[in-house]
């Protein structure tokens, strides 16, 4: 990877006249290219190179070469007179010329020392005036003549840093901002209603019913470990089914007239097992002849 070679393409594709396209074109090569030779590896035409190029075609990708070459940023490599520019069985090879005047391109900080106006020769200055950026011999300061009028030592000056959100007046107020707000007091009734669709009236009975079936200590983990478990919604399903009446006096699985001529010819035949499971559910309130029988045959 030519990571010197790529630095030296950022700082002096502008000197060459190259557009953003051909800039990026001659990066995708110098990755590709080692630093002391300044020659490719191996083919640069391989697809892999093609897509980091942006997905061109090859043929796109010849006209980026010659573009690159007419401009003098690219040549073929010369080994022993010999061009290498590819032919049958011989790999195409490129090298990138010195693009910087200096050619050990060693500016600092990623910076080259470029020479500046009233030095045409390029070599360089070694006074401060007339110079921008950083000198050659200093790798942190910067000259007099720096537009910037940096003159520390510290060649990256820190910025005081401000939110961008400033805060709210509630949040200026209390220190602590909405976390000062006391935690709301646990409705069990309202709890109730909003996990099993009951009116809180109800609720209120059916929370009842539990301290009455349960030794609750402490109510609201009582009631949410029910919630979590699902079982406060079938509590609460099973207990209004059997505490609401029936509007119509009829048998919910032999759909006749209570008494249910069927229910107790069931218990009577020593067959009990629909009787006990309706009398379970809607309860003796509800089903007073299944209660009476049942118990007439037990007894």
């Amino acid at each position: 990877m030519g990571v010197r070679l790529i630095v030296e393409v950022m700082d002096h594709w502008s000197d060459f006249g190259l557009t953003s396209g051909e800039r990026s074109d001659l990066v995708v090569i110098a990755e590709n290219a080692n630093d002391a030779t300044r020659e490719t590896y191996g083919s640069i035409h391989a697809p892999y190179i093609l897509h980091r190029a942006g997905d061109k075609s090859a043929g796109a990708w010849k006209n980026a070469i010659g573009k690159l070459m007419k401009k003098g940023v690219l040549e073929h490599v010369v080994r022993d007179g010999r061009v290498m520019s590819g032919g049958w069985g011989q790999t195409a090879q490129y090298r990138i010329p010195h693009l910087c005047p200096r050619k050990g391109h060693d500016g600092l900080w990623g910076q080259c020392a470029r020479p500046t106006q009233g030095h045409p020769s390029g070599d360089p200055v070694d006074s401060q005036e007339g110079q921008q950026g950083h000198l050659s011999g200093d790798p942190k300061g910067h000259s007099s003549g720096d537009p910037q009028g940096h003159l520390s030592g510290d060649p990256f000056p820190s910025v005081p840093s401000q939110s961008p959100h400033p805060p709210s007046p509630e949040a200026q107020r209390s220190p602590k901002g909405r976390q000062s707000k006391k935690k709301a007091k646990f409705d069990p009734i309202l709890f109730i209603a909003e996990q099993t669709g009951l009116a809180q009236d109800i609720a209120e009975r059916f929370l009842a019913e539990l301290h009455r079936k349960h030794e609750i200590d402490r109510e609201e983990g009582f009631l949410r470990h029910l919630a979590d478990n699902g079982d406060l919604g079938r509590q609460a399903q099973r207990w209004r089914t059997r505490t609401t009446p029936r509007d119509t006096g009829t048998c919910a699985f032999h759909r006749t007239a209570l008494p249910c001529a069927s229910c107790i010819g069931d218990i009577r035949a020593g067959d009990p097992e629909i009787p006990l499971r309706l009398l379970a559910q809607y309860g003796p309130e509800n089903r007073p002849d299944l209660a009476h029988h049942l118990m007439k045959e037990a007894s």
